[in-house]
């Protein structure tokens, strides 16, 4: 072993390797020595290393070096980030981490701050391209925890803020939004909604506003479900009057305008 060991600590002082305690494992090296030209020593295994040179940490996958991080940033460049090999879990511990674009847009046309996408045509039912979670048991029994925060605050003259823009199209059935049984109730203008009730809208300025549409438009709609509501904004021969009607086995006026 310890014959093995001065070989190891020989070659690496011989050929610009050198062991750093500042930087773990990580091996120092001169990249102006290793390439792949002749005339030059090249590496024959992948390798993570500091550049002596610049201090930045390279990699070398048989062929040549890339920087990883540059030197002396603590940091490693969004566009320096390479495919994933195996499937990943980071555990940021109590460490917050704040990613911010403060120039979306500023070059003009449509911009996607963090766009995520996948062209899987085998994606299996079920299978979330994001997926958000809290869980553990509280230490504070009393405490409101949430999983995901969207919030759009923009201010200026005749602008318009969304905070979710949610859409599905191009399937035989598309749902923008689906909240599943046992899923808890939905407050609108509430931020504790009834338990018994799922959907509690809450307003002093506001009301409820159907979906409003003509009597050729609402004679269309292919295979009602019972309990459905509209309002009717003209008349025919099944909707005979302008006013709110529901669908039990037929169109039934509830209350004329």
């Amino acid at each position: 072993m310890k014959i093995f060991l001065s070989i190891v600590l020989l070659t690496t002082s011989l050929f610009g390797f050198s062991q750093s305690s500042t930087r773990g494992a990580l091996v120092t090296i001169d990249t102006s020595t290793f390439s792949n030209s002749a005339g030059f020593i090249r590496p024959t295994i992948k390798m993570l290393a500091v550049n002596r040179l610049d201090n930045a940490v390279v990699y070398w996958d048989l062929n040549s070096w890339s920087t990883v991080a540059a030197g002396g940033s603590g940091s490693v460049p969004i566009s320096s980030l390479l495919s994933a090999t195996v499937s990943n879990a980071i555990d940021n511990g109590s460490m917050a981490q704040v990613w911010g674009w403060n120039k979306l847009g500023e070059s003009g046309g449509n911009v996607q701050g963090l766009y995520l996408y996948s062209t899987s045509t085998t994606t299996e039912s079920g299978s979330d391209l994001l997926f958000t979670q809290v869980q553990g048991a509280h230490v504070n029994p009393n405490i409101q925890t949430r999983a995901a925060t969207f919030d759009n605050h923009h201010t200026g003259t005749n602008s318009t803020n969304i905070a979710i823009y949610a859409q599905a199209y191009d399937g035989t059935n598309n749902y923008a939004i689906i909240v599943p049984p046992s899923s808890g109730s939905v407050g609108i203008g509430n931020s504790t909604p009834a338990p018994s009730a799922i959907l509690d809208v809450a307003s002093t300025t506001q009301g409820f506003l159907p979906p409003r549409m003509t009597a050729t438009q609402a004679s269309a709609i292919s295979s009602p479900a019972q309990g459905l509501m509209i309002f009717v904004t003209s008349t025919n021969g099944t909707f005979t009057s302008i006013g709110w009607w529901g669908y039990g086995t037929s169109w039934k006026l509830i209350l004329a305008q």
